[in-house]
């Protein structure tokens, strides 16, 4: 073995690396949660994680420990209660975005102090716009901020469905929370997004002073893998996601009332089953009136009625980026019918088993004949899977993600009145 090679070896391995997380990252059962989650486990196996998060659900708190396995350190401080919402309501006094009150917590920034004095941190990794407010005065250190969406385009989004006065609040959320990501993607050495459309965002803000890089989701293919001998239900129609989410909600309401009773009209004994963690009382209801719909709440697995039914559907109003739901329905071979907005973050064609659609009755008529048709609902979910393995693969999509903060450098930032940070 050549000098030269040991080298090499011992510095890809030398990288100390604070991760800043919004959410705890464990375990991966929701969008952010399964992205943060991959982030770690993977780096962790060839640098030392300094993690620090946030935990909303007391719940969460069990899974710590799992995390100390994979990072050299951990440290979580809970954001719920009163705090909250007089933070939040502070921010909008002083004309932050609400984001930053809701996610700011002293007691963690005092734990993300402890570690850059006494740790030689090579990388900070911002996961959510957020999360920046605790190393914005860091400049020593080359950050990259992973945006993941663009959370201001959310809140614009939700302006346009909720009437006066949140219609007003959620704009006025959208334009702050947008300036701020806009000065932590001028100030970090790199930013990251999801998808395309979210680097055409950044870029028209800064008049192409930002070049953000495109880190996808992926999925475990081989987690989410169909069993040989499953036998799938003609009937049942389902839908995966976190349900106390508002965009998952609307969409879940929405397909209930506009695309179900056209499909029902047509295949009376279908089966709707809606199905993730904290379904809202709105849900439940409706889940209660009619028959054919069934809400499961949280299920310790979701392979098992993704296994069962013959179309998946993502039937979202708004939504960003790739939807980890339709990447775990594709791998398992599931056709999947979904809105322009569910499908955005990927560049799928019906040759891959997915059919877009956004008024009710052409929604309502591709699932009629998937279910109508199993042998097309086969040959559509072999596509789907075919594909998702072939350009999601989460090994591949974490290598490059790796060789990003591996070659991030400090550069130096001087404040330009008219044309605000450059470098």
């Amino acid at each position: 073995m050549s000098w030269a090679f040991v080298v090499e070896v011992v510095f890809f391995f030398n990288m100390n690396i604070l991760y800043l997380c919004h959410r705890i990252p464990y375990p991966p059962d929701k969008g952010d949660k399964i992205r943060s989650y991959h982030h770690i486990k993977y780096l962790s196996q060839h640098h030392a994680i300094y993690l620090a998060c946030l935990i909303d659900d007391p719940g969460d708190w069990q899974y710590v420990e799992h995390l100390r396995s994979m990072c050299r350190t951990v440290e979580v401080v809970g954001r719920k209660g009163f705090q909250e919402w007089w933070r939040i309501g502070k921010a909008f006094l002083v004309g932050q975005p609400l984001s930053l009150g809701a996610f700011f917590v002293s007691a963690l920034q005092e734990k993300v102090n402890v570690i850059l004095e006494r740790e030689s941190i090579d990388r900070i990794v911002i996961f959510s716009s957020p999360m920046a407010e605790y190393v914005k005065h860091v400049f020593s250190i080359p950050k990259i901020i992973d945006f993941v969406d663009m959370d201001s385009e959310k809140w614009r989004a939700y302006a346009q469905l909720k009437p006066f006065p949140l219609s007003l609040l959620y704009k006025t959320e959208a334009d702050r929370l947008g300036q701020y990501e806009l000065e932590m993607a001028t100030t970090c050495q790199q930013s990251l997004v999801i998808s395309q459309e979210e680097t055409h965002v950044l870029r028209e803000r800064s008049n192409q002073r930002v070049q953000p890089k495109v880190i996808p989701n992926g999925v475990d293919s081989e987690y989410f893998s169909l069993a040989s001998n499953v036998q799938r239900k003609k009937s049942i129609i389902v839908f995966t996601a976190a349900m106390d989410y508002f965009p998952n909600i609307d969409g879940a309401i929405y397909f209930c009332q506009r695309i179900l009773p056209r499909i029902h009209r047509a295949i009376p004994h279908v089966q709707f089953l809606i199905v993730g963690r904290n379904p809202v009382f709105a849900l439940r209801r409706i889940a209660d009136r009619i028959p054919h719909v069934q809400v499961t709440g949280t299920v310790p697995d979701v392979r098992p009625y993704l296994a069962k039914a013959m179309v998946a559907v993502a039937p979202l109003r708004i939504a960003r980026g790739v939807q980890n739901k339709i990447l775990e329905a594709m791998a398992m071979e599931l056709p999947v019918v979904g809105t322009t907005s569910a499908f955005q973050g990927l560049s799928v064609t019906t040759e891959h088993g997915m059919h877009v659609a956004d008024d009710p009755d052409e929604f309502a008529d591709a699932v009629v004949k998937l279910l109508g048709h199993p042998e097309l609902a086969r040959a559509c979910g072999l596509s789907a899977r075919q594909f998702v393995t072939s350009h999601y693969d989460w090994s591949t999509i974490l290598q490059e993600f790796e060789q990003i903060l591996e070659g991030v450098t400090v550069r130096r930032y001087i404040p330009n009145e008219k044309e605000g940070l450059t470098f």
